[in-house]
């Protein structure tokens, strides 16, 4: 996936899948290796990369008016 808008889209989808499957457990509760803080850390590292892209083609697009390759209005 190339398109800043549909990274962002995959990213954002994939983390909230990943967080309703969480057992949501106290720190203490789970194992040390627990990945919860990296896998939280990586997705805010990557929804900052891809924000500026996806905004930039998100405001293109709707700039122009444009709507499923057709144009709205």
């Amino acid at each position: 996936m190339r398109d800043g808008p549909g990274r962002r889209l995959r990213l954002h989808t994939d983390w909230l899948d990943m967080v309703r499957e969480d057992p949501h457990l106290p720190a203490e509760h789970l194992p040390e290796e627990w990945p919860a803080a990296r896998a939280e850390a990586l997705f805010r590292e990557l929804a900052r990369r891809f924000e500026p892209m996806a905004n930039h083609i998100a405001e293109q697009i709707l700039d122009r008016g444009e709507l499923a390759g057709e144009q709205v209005g």
